[in-house]
Parts: structure tokens; C-alpha cells; sequence
């Protein structure tokens, strides 16, 4: 009982401080005023019912003496100040509002719970008595048949509507959903339902009755509102029927389990579509869920939670032990989660990890309470037995130590300055504690995996060497996919993508033809598209694994003939040794083919000296650095221990001779020149130098390379031999659990305490301290010699924000709203996107009104599909004219949606908005319905907000309009310049508020919404200027005025979607200008910062600003004037005096004193603009703003 009180109070206070993003409270008197606001009639009848439950199982679980009122008071006084002392905290919560009439609400539901407690006692303790009435496996088995039938009519809530179920039979039979991956899912789970229907022994005829009553079932969803069955459903059914009676009655459970298995691995792999972004791995339990619908992921838990319960059944009845179900399980799961983080609409994280643990373990105590699984229990002992062993031992902690330094090391390495290129820009986010922690697992992993598949793997070769050696090369293998999927959440894709190879299966069958004719046919019979997909997820995992095999098969076979020569099974006659050989040189010639010769990556290919014996070329010596490092460790691993000084001695020397001859073999497997970005380097210097554009002698190369091989040497070795002995520990552990079937538990502990194994622990913990200062060493030696650099000026602060690519020039022209005839525009999407790519687009974003059917239309989407490849290399985004229904449909939200992800959003969003059903009445519902179907996939959506002043005048309203508007931070900008550049009124504004200049006064004065916002502390850009096009008498050519210039990090979607979330972009008018710099320097040692970057520096400083231009060849005499937007000197935002640029001039700057907060009391900002007279008209081009943090 205390475990469950315990496990109540921590739910409480997670889900209350959930997402746990804290900082000082930027209005601590309005936040204190909330938080003693006790009265509990102000609180929302929503939040005081959720207030209310929150607490009511907490009272159920406190037993107080209800014969003293004392006891009860005091228990209901520590109930208040408890759930008090969560608002207190949420003061400093950003997603918090403290309220203490919520303590109230709180405490009055735990006193509900305390009244309700008595009445349920004789029920609780009726069922702990009698848990369930189940006392066969047939009656397991009709549970769980229930069970999947109430999950397939989920959610249960029938509907007559015509409509709705005319479009629910439609995409029952709409063959363009095919997907292979989901019609398995839905044979396996069907295959299920028969199989637990036939051995609940409940129906009469199984096999007539369920092909008759399935079928039924499938049909009747189209009468259930928001259900989830399409034509892959409908044949996933149909194969089930026709296959399912061909399965053996010999072999039925072994069958069901491994289609159970598959019915796990299909639901999570979901789509398997790949994303060309890595989605983020969230270590934050239930995350995703808490920020979504809840409903739904209730749901989504419950029907995974009936897989896990039916593979753990499954697993019991084939014979497979409590061990085997609580390690496969989990790691099939987390592997899984690990996938995900390539698949596109997936959100990976721990939570289902946890969740399939605590099922299956849940499932394992509930099966061992009933009379056919009695058994289990003895098996649940020895694993709980086995798992105190482990954790008490040292292994364990030598384990968490080893994370804990690797982690550290990584973090102090990369805050040192001149760090190699390659590393430096290898790291999620440009590195963090998450990344690292998962670099170090995967490092780890590598080294355990080794250890653990050569010591088991060992002591299998029996009578069949050959096949055991296969076998155990195909586990080594494994084990790099394993932390090839852990390193992808620390390392950047460009770093996946250099240490793989860039190639894919497709064009090497199509392209190079690499099977003929027959290669292209096979392409082309499972479509392009579906083999390109399944390459880009499935070929990176195979290139990584097969790129470190040769090294991790070196070290496994050296650990074989050295370490545990004493405890593996060995076939020395000398026919057994040549087959083995044979097979070893065969993996290593598959693992050079697919990583060398077949590969386009620039270290592959362009690094590696191509001359060479026997064809080999530079790998030649690389495979030979390889046997170097794996003969270095085994020596290493091989020396530590009693009286094995002398050998230790001998192992450190052979170590301190190999470094020169690795740099030796590295020297000559590379390139000695490369011609790369202007300059010519050798391999080494491109693989190990700190920039681009400068070489670095042959001295500090070496140096570097000493270091890094070190690194490897002592890694690898360490990890190894800590592996090695925790599989030792757990050898033995494992031998005494296999000497009896059953133990009691004073018997377990003497036959697993023996004074070996005692001293087995000790020698582990020592044997680690022995090894682990050899990486104190280097990082001691290394920080006394860089110490003096670590300062305050390579310190960075949470609150700055750098954006790589955002002081390079601009190189794509945007234009982000336009119409077709799909809505209320003139010109067919052909017909526009010709117009836009001769005007000089190079994005073109489409977004016809929502308002309209013709843009919900699929078809629409079909031509947006097909004018991309008619008018390459003109980008195309398929976007919507959102109208607010509060203003109605009168005010727009411009919304748009990267093309990878389009497919399913319109097909969503298009269903919800054509269904009969009722229609978002105000803007809360509308964005609410888009956020829910954006779900984690943020980065592939952008909106902003249209013509902000066109019809309304009150800044107020628009500053309101912003903030109900965000969608969760979707939205984060203006369209700073209308459409309709053409119109009498500019913009077709009403007379009482016109355009500035041709801007809108949101954007073009001081002091307006903008800079409202900006000075409270909201980073919203304003410079997006498009053409708003509709027809020629209204509006110029896309592009052809009104111009976005985007600065990206690469010339794709994924790069301007990148640039419009980030605000590298920089709007102008009339073409005069090709190029606009602005960047503001806070100090002489920080890079400056250009617009949509965040630094800081002290109040009172001086700041540098700069502004640089480049005119357009016809505007080249053109002068021009500089205004610059802050609220860094009076503390409010103006305008300050205006910097003058001469036609022979480009460059101007200007020194202002970063000495006021705005009205976030943290920050300033500073935003600029540019105008000139050409033709004796005004026009303006505006910059987004950057951010300064004054501390």
C-alpha cells in the first residue's frame, strides 16, 4: 500500500508540474496575487471537476481514524498544504498558472475520497481475496478475445448520418491507402481474434461463426464515428480468414506467438515512411501525451497495453521463461522507439519502454495467481532474486560510472576551442546533456555487446562450428545496429550521412544498373517511391553495421582465441580453422563492397587513396588499422589483474608503438590531395582540421591524431573488459539459477553468495578503478594545458540562440500566399506556378481559402504533385488561406505544410472539415483541430498572420488576435507588407487605416503591434512581404515586387521551412536591393548576430550595429536611408536617428548603448529597415529582429 500511495503523490505532482520548464517569473506580483487568489468560484467548471478528481484516489488511499476528528483534520491540513505547496512551485513554471482556490478544489477532492474510502474497503478487500474468477487458460484466452474486439469497435459511438457513412464505405474501398506495412498489422491482429476465439472453447463452430461475424464486425465501423479501418483493414481481415485454418494444431501457439510479435512491431513502426529530418527522442515519460488528446493516447495505451499482455500470455504458453519475456519484450520496444526517430509522423520516446514493462510484468504476477500458471511464480522470485543480484553487485554502478565519464568527457570536449570540423558540428543541437548521454549508451553498447555475444556465443560452438561462427558474426552485427539506432539521437544527420554513405539501393539499381535490366524491373514492380522508402530507413542501419564490422569482428574473434580461450569450446583441427577463416574473409569482403565501392559519401569516396596493391587501395591500410586497434585492446583487455604487471607493462609499450604506425597506415589509406571548398588538403587535414579554409601542419595533425587514437584505444578497452566481467557475474548468476528449476529464497542466496562470487565483485570494482584512471589521465593532462582558454567568453548561456546559416546571403525568392481557380484566384496552379517561375520564384507557396470545397479537394493536391515536376526546380508548397470564424471568415491565417508530410495532413484535415459533423465554430476549435493534427511534427508547419490591418483598426485587437492565434507557436510571424500591391488602396485597406509606404502599420511604425510584442519579450517576425495573388488587375506577378529573400541552410524544403520558423528572411519592395545584411555586435569576441538570433551582453554596453547592402544593378546610384527599431535605449520602442548610405557607399554602422530592458524586464531588441526613392516613389525593405539578453 505505501508503493501505491507513493506512485499516487509522484503521478500528482508530475502530471502538475509537467513539461517541468522553470524560470523566474517575469510578473512575480501578478503570479503572487493568483496564487493567494483563494476562492474557489472564480475557478472554470472544467478545471475545478479536474481539480477535484486529481486528489480523490489520494483520499482513497490515506486510512485516517475517522473516530478521531483530530487525525482527519490534520490529514486534510497536510492534503492543502501539499497540493499548495505544487501552485507555489508553479510560479516558476512557464506553462503554469498558480492558483490557490486549485489547493481548494485539490483538497476538496481528497476529502471526497476519504468519505468514499469506508464504502469500497469490503469490495477492495473482497478482490484481493478473489482477484478474478479465472481458473483456465480457455478463460484467459476468451478475455482476451474480448478484449481485441472492444478495441477494434472502438470508439464505440454509432451515427446515422448519410454522409458520414457514405465517406467511411469510400475509403473502405479507396485503393490509393494501400500500405503493405498496415494490411500485416491488421492480418495479424485479426489472425489473433480467431486464434483466441478458438481456443476460448465459448463458440460453437468457430471457424463458420468467425467468417461470418468478422466480416460483420468490419462493416459495421462504417456506422462508428472517427474510426480507423480503410481498404488495408479490409484485406488485412480477408487474409486472416483464408489463412488462418491452415495453421497446425502441433505448432498453434508457437505461431500466434510470433504473429503477436509481429502485430507489435507493425503498429509501432506505424507508416514506415521516412522523414528526411531525425525526429527528437523524448526521455521524458508520457510527454507526447500529455500534449496531445488525451482520449486518443488513452486509447493508443490501452491497445498496446492488450499486445504486450497477449505476447506475454503467448510467450508463457510456448515454454519462454519470466527472463526471456522482461528483456525480449523491452528491448524489442525501445528498439522500436529507437526506429522512429527516422519515420516520418512518429514521436519516440520512453514512455512505451516503461509501458511494456510494467504489462508484462503485471501480466507474469496475475498469470502466476491462477491454478494452470502456478509455476510462475517460482520463476518471478528467481527473476526478482536475479535482478537484486545484479543491482547490488558492482557491475551496476562500474556501468552508471563509465555513462556518467563519457558523458562528462564529451561535454567538456566540445566546449574547447579549434575543435576538428567534423566533431565540432557533430552533435543534435550543437550538443547537450541528452545527446551525450546517448553518444556515451551507444559507445558503451558497442563495447557490451562484444563482450556479451563473444563470452555466450563462445561456449556454444559445439558440433557446428561453422554455422555458431555465422551466427555469432550476424549478433556481432546486431550489436552495431543497436547503437547505430542510440547514436542517432546524439549525432547529426549530415554526420550520419558522412560516416554511412549517402547512396541508396535505388539508384544503384536503376542508375548504375548494378543488376541490369532485371534490377530496373524489380524497381519498378514494387514501385520507386516504396523501394526508395524502404532504402532510406532500412540502408543506413545495414552501411553502419557492415562499416564497423570488420572492426567489431576483429575484436570478437581476439577475445575468442585470447580472453576466454580458457571457457569457450575451440575446434583447433586445422580444416575447422581454414572453413573458419574462410567465412571471416568473406564477411569482411562483403562489409568492403557495400561501405567502399558502393558508396558516395565525401569520406568514403573522396578521402581514400584509390591506388593500391592488389586493388585494395587505401583500404588496405585502413583494414589494417583496424586489426591494429583491435590487437591494442585485446592486449590491453588481456592484462589487467593479479600478477599480470609484466604483461600490463608489455601491453602499454605495444600501445605507445602502434600510435606512430596507426598515423603511419591512416597516412597512407587517404588521399594525399583533396580539392574541397577552394582549398587543396590531404585526407588527414580534411578528416582532422578545425575549418575549411585553413590547413594545419603536419605536427599538430599528428598530435591530433595521437590524441583521438588514444581516445578509441582506451574507450574500447575499458568498455570491453567491463563487459566482459559483468558477463562473467552474470554467467554465474545465471549457472545457479539453472541448477534447480525452483529456489526458495534463503536457498537462492547461498547458492548465488559464494565467497567467489563476493570476491568476483570486489575484483570487478577494482579491476574498473584500475582501468578508469587511464581517462582521468587525459582529460587532467588536457584541462592543465587548456585551462586558461576556458573563460567566461567560451561560456554560453541558455537564453542565446545561434543560428548557423543566418549571416550567409540570401539565395531564394519566396512568395508565401497566393490563389488559384481553386478558390478565388484566375489562374490554374499550371498556369500560376509558370507565371511565379518566369517572375523569378524560386518557392511558391499556394493557399487557396478553406472557405472554399474546390481547395479541399484532393485533386488539388494531385496538380500541386505534378506542376512540381512541370516547373522544377521551382519549389511548390501546398498551403491554405485559413478564415477565423470569429471574424466571419473575414480575417486570414496564412498556414503551410512541408511537402513530406501533406499527404496525410489534407487527407485529416480535408475529411474533418467535409464531414457532416459540426464545424470549428470559433478560432479556439479551429487551431485546436490543427494542432491535433500537427501533432510533434512543429518543424513542418509554419503560419502566419495575413494582412493584419486590413479590417480591423484597433492595434489592441490584432495584438489579442496574435496571441489566441499562435497555435502553439505554429504561428510566429506577419505578412509586414499586403497583397493587392496594385489597388487604389494598397492592400485594398479600408481609408481609415491605409498602408505605410506600402506596408502595413503593424510592421512600418514604431511602437505598433510589432514592436508591442517584441518589446514584451515574443519573438514574432514582420518582414514576410508576398503578392497576395488573385489576377492581374489586383496584384503584380509573384516575385516580381513584393519579394521575401530567404536565407537557408540548404536549398530545399526542409531548408525553408527552416528559415520561415527561424526568421532568417528579410522582406523589400521594387527590387532594389539583391542583398541586405544587418547584424548587431554585442561583443568583440562573440560572432555577430544577425535577425532571428538571440545573444546578451551587460546592461550599459555598447552594441555594434551594421547594416550592408548590395543593390540590384539598376538601383546601383540609388542612396539609401537606414532606420533602425529598438528598445535597448529608452526602454521603449522608437526609431532612432536615421544612418545615411551614399550610392558609393554599402556598408554603414552605428553604436548605441544596450542600457534598458523592454517590458519583459530581461531583454531588448533591435530591428531595421531600408528605404529609397526610385521614380520619385518610396520603397522599403525590413529585416526580421535580433534579441539581446542584458544581465
Amino acid at each position: 500500500m505505501l508503493k501505491i500511495k507513493i506512485f499516487l503523490f509522484f503521478l500528482v505532482v508530475y502530471g502538475s508540474l509537467y513539461p517541468f520548464s522553470f524560470e523566474a517569473p517575469t510578473n512575480l506580483t501578478s503570479s503572487l496575487n493568483s496564487l493567494l487568489s483563494f476562492n474557489p468560484l472564480q475557478s472554470g467548471i472544467a478545471d475545478s471537476f479536474a481539480n477535484f478528481l486529481l486528489f480523490v484516489p489520494i483520499g482513497l488511499v490515506v486510512k485516517p481514524n475517522f473516530t478521531s476528528f483530530k487525525q482527519v483534520a490534520l490529514i486534510c491540513a497536510g492534503l492543502f498544504v501539499f497540493a499548495f505547496a505544487i501552485q507555489v512551485v508553479q510560479v516558476w513554471s512557464i506553462t503554469r498558472v498558480p492558483f490557490g482556490a486549485d489547493a481548494i478544489w485539490n483538497t476538496l477532492g481528497a476529502v471526497g475520497g476519504l468519505m468514499i474510502s469506508p464504502f469500497l474497503k469490503p469490495k477492495i478487500k473482497d478482490i484481493k481475496e478473489n482477484p478474478l474468477t479465472v481458473k483456465s487458460p480457455q478463460q484467459v484466452s476468451f478475455l482476451i478475445f474480448i478484449a481485441y474486439v472492444t478495441v477494434d469497435l472502438f470508439p464505440l459511438v454509432p451515427s446515422l448520418d448519410i454522409g458520414y457513412i457514405v465517406e467511411n464505405t469510400k475509403i473502405l474501398i479507396d485503393t490509393e491507402r494501400l500500405a503493405t506495412l498496415k494490411i500485416i498489422k491488421y492480418f495479424a491482429f485479426y489472425t489473433l481474434i480467431i486464434f483466441f476465439a478458438k481456443q476460448s472453447e465459448k463458440l460453437a463452430k468457430p471457424n463458420l461463426m468467425l467468417s461470418l461475424t468478422l466480416p460483420v464486425f468490419l462493416v459495421s465501423q462504417i456506422f462508428i464515428i472517427s474510426n480507423t479501418n480503410d481498404i488495408n483493414t479490409a484485406l488485412g481481415l480477408v487474409a486472416s480468414l483464408v489463412l488462418s485454418p491452415l495453421f497446425s494444431r502441433h505448432n498453434k501457439y508457437t505461431v500466434a506467438f510470433v504473429i503477436s510479435f509481429i502485430l507489435i512491431v507493425t503498429n509501432g513502426l506505424g507508416s514506415f515512411e521516412y522523414t528526411g529530418k531525425l525526429n527528437s527522442f523524448n526521455l521524458i515519460p508520457f510527454a507526447p501525451a500529455l500534449g496531445s488528446n488525451t482520449l486518443i493516447n488513452i486509447f493508443a495505451f490501452v491497445e498496446k497495453g492488450l499486445y504486450y499482455f497477449s505476447f506475454t500470455y503467448l510467450a508463457i504458453r510456448t515454454g519462454r521463461n519470466t527472463l526471456f519475456i522482461l528483456t525480449t519484450l523491452p528491448a524489442t520496444v525501445l528498439t522500436i522507439e529507437l526506429f522512429q526517430i527516422r519515420i516520418v509522423n512518429s514521436t519516440p520516446d520512453i514512455t512505451e519502454f516503461l509501458v511494456c514493462i510494467f504489462v508484462s510484468y503485471s501480466t507474469l504476477s496475475w498469470l502466476s495467481s491462477l491454478p494452470p500458471f502456478s509455476f510462475i511464480k517460482n520463476e518471478i522470485i528467481n527473476y526478482h532474486l536475479l535482478t537484486k543480484k545484479l543491482l547490488s553487485s558492482s557491475a551496476v554502478f562500474t556501468f552508471a560510472l563509465l555513462i556518467f565519464i563519457l558523458t562528462s568527457l564529451q561535454y567538456w570536449l566540445m566546449n574547447q576551442p579549434n575543435l576538428p570540423y567534423n566533431i565540432a558540428e557533430m552533435f543534435v543541437n550543437s550538443g547537450s546533456i541528452k545527446a551525450y548521454f546517448f553518444t556515451s549508451t551507444a559507445i558503451i553498447s558497442f563495447g557490451f555487446g562484444i563482450a556479451f555475444v563473444t563470452f555466450f556465443g563462445g561456449n556454444r560452438l559445439t558440433n557446428k562450428p561453422v554455422i555458431q561462427f555465422n551466427k555469432q558474426i550476424l549478433q556481432v552485427i546486431c550489436v552495431i545496429a543497436i547503437s547505430f539506432l542510440l547514436l542517432m539521437v546524439g549525432i547529426t544527420r549530415e554526420t550520419i550521412a558522412d560516416i554511412n554513405g549517402s547512396s541508396n539501393i535505388t539508384w544503384q539499381l536503376t542508375g548504375d544498373k548494378i543488376l541490369g535490366d532485371f534490377g530496373v524491373n524489380l524497381v519498378n514492380f514494387f514501385g520507386r517511391d516504396h523501394v526508395y522508402n524502404i532504402s532510406q530507413l532500412i540502408e543506413p542501419i545495414i552501411r553502419f553495421a557492415l562499416l564497423f564490422a570488420p572492426l567489431a569482428i576483429s575484436l570478437s574473434v581476439g577475445l575468442r582465441l585470447t580472453s576466454l580461450r580458457g571457457t569457450t569450446s575451440h575446434h583447433n583441427d586445422l580444416p575447422t580453422q581454414l572453413k573458419l577463416g574462410l567465412w571471416l574473409i568473406l564477411w569482411l569482403f562483403l562489409s568492403k563492397v557495400i561501405t567502399f565501392d558502393y558508396s558516395s559519401t565525401d569520406n568514403l569516396n573522396e578521402l581514400i587513396e584509390r591506388d593500391g596493391a592488389f586493388g585494395l587501395g587505401g583500404g588496405m591500410y585502413l583494414y589494417m588499422l583496424i586489426a591494429l586497434v583491435a590487437m591494442v585492446v585485446v592486449s590491453l583487455v588481456n592484462s589487467t589483474g593479479k600478477k599480470k604487471l609484466f604483461r600490463m607493462l608489455i601491453s602499454l609499450a605495444f600501445f605507445l608503438l602502434s600510435i606512430p604506425v596507426s598515423w603511419t597506415l591512416l597516412a597512407n589509406g587517404l588521399e594525399d590531395n583533396v580539392f574541397k571548398y577552394g582549398h587543396t588538403f590531404s585526407g588527414i587535414d580534411f578528416l582532422l582540421g578545425g575549418s575549411r579554409s585553413e590547413l594545419l601542419p603536419t605536427e599538430q595533425l599528428q598530435i591530433r591524431w595521437s590524441m583521438i587514437y588514444t581516445l578509441i584505444v582506451i574507450g574500447l578497452t575499458v568498455t570491453v573488459k567491463i563487459g566482459l566481467d559483468f558477463t562473467s557475474t552474470l554467467n554465474i548468476i545465471l549457472k545457479n539459477l539453472q541448477s534447480e528449476h525452483s529456489f526458495s529464497q534463503s536457498e537462492f542466496r547461498m547458492a548465488t553468495e559464494p565467497e567467489k562470487t563476493k570476491s568476483s565483485n570486489k575484483k570487478l570494482l577494482i579491476k574498473t578503478f584500475v582501468a578508469l584512471p587511464a581517462i582521468g589521465v587525459v582529460i587532467g593532462i588536457c584541462a592543465l594545458f587548456t585551462v586558461n582558454f576556458n573563460n567566461a567568453s567560451h561560456h554560453t548561456s541558455a537564453k542565446v540562440r545561434n543560428i548557423p546559416w543566418s549571416n550567409a546571403n540570401a539565395t531564394l525568392i519566396l512568395d508565401h500566399h497566393t490563389h488559384t481557380t481553386y478558390s478565388d484566384g484566375s489562374l490554374t496552379i499550371d498556369e500560376l506556378s509558370e507565371k511565379a517561375k518566369l517572375s523569378g520564384c524560386d518557392v511558391l507557396a499556394i493557399t487557396d481559402h478553406t472557405d472554399s470545397k474546390r481547395t479541399l479537394n484532393k485533386d488539388r493536391l494531385t496538380d500541386i504533385k505534378l506542376a512540381r515536376i512541370f516547373h522544377e526546380p521551382l519549389m511548390i508548397i501546398n498551403g491554405l488561406e485559413l478564415n477565423a470564424p470569429s471574424y466571419g471568415k473575414q480575417e486570414h491565417i496564412n498556414f503551410l505544410v512541408e511537402p513530406n508530410v501533406e499527404e496525410e495532413f489534407y487527407s485529416k484535415f480535408n475529411h474533418l472539415m467535409l464531414a457532416p459533423s459540426p464545424k470549428p465554430k470559433t478560432d479556439r476549435e479551429l487551431f485546436d483541430l490543427i494542432n491535433a493534427l500537427v501533432g510533434k511534427n512543429s518543424d513542418s508547419f509554419v503560419a502566419s498572420y495575413n494582412h493584419p490591418s486590413r479590417k480591423i483598426n484597433s492595434g489592441k485587437e490584432i495584438y489579442n488576435n496574435y496571441l489566441v492565434w499562435k497555435m502553439d507557436n505554429l504561428m510566429n510571424a506577419f505578412s509586414g507588407a499586403p497583397g493587392h500591391q496594385k489597388s487604389t488602396n494598397i492592400g485594398s485597406y479600408n481609408e481609415e487605416n491605409l498602408t505605410k509606404q506600402r506596408w502595413d502599420p503593424v510592421t512600418a511604425e514604431a511602437g505598433g503591434v510589432l514592436d508591442l510584442l517584441l518589446d514584451e519579450g515574443h519573438d514574432v517576425f514582420g518582414s514576410l512581404a508576398p503578392s497576395d495573388y488573385h489576377n492581374d488587375k489586383l496584384d503584380y506577378s509573384p516575385c516580381s515586387f513584393s519579394k521575401t529573400h530567404l536565407i537557408v541552410p540548404t536549398n530545399d524544403y526542409v531548408g525553408v521551412f527552416k528559415a520561415l520558423k527561424n526568421g532568417t528572411y528579410w522582406g523589400s519592395h521594387g527590387g532594389f536591393l539583391e542583398q541586405y545584411h544587418f547584424s548587431v555586435e554585442t561583443s568583440p569576441t562573440q560572432k555577430a548576430l544577425s535577425p532571428g538570433e538571440i545573444g546578451e551582453t551587460s546592461k550599459g554596453d555598447l552594441v555594434l550595429i551594421e547594416v550592408a547592402v548590395k543593390r540590384t544593378a539598376q538601383h546601383f546610384d540609388v542612396p539609401l536611408q537606414v532606420d533602425i527599431f529598438t528598445n535597448c535605449t529608452a526602454g521603449r520602442p522608437e526609431i532612432l536617428e536615421a544612418l545615411a548610405l551614399p550610392s558609393h557607399q554599402d556598408r554603414v554602422t552605428a553604436l548605441i548603448p544596450a542600457r534598458s530592458y523592454g517590458a519583459d524586464t530581461k531583454s531588448c531588441y533591435v530591428r531595421s529597415r531600408i528605404r529609397a526613392v526610385v521614380d520619385s516613389e518610396e520603397l522599403f525593405a525590413f529585416s526580421n529582429h535580433v534579441r539581446i539578453y542584458l544581465n
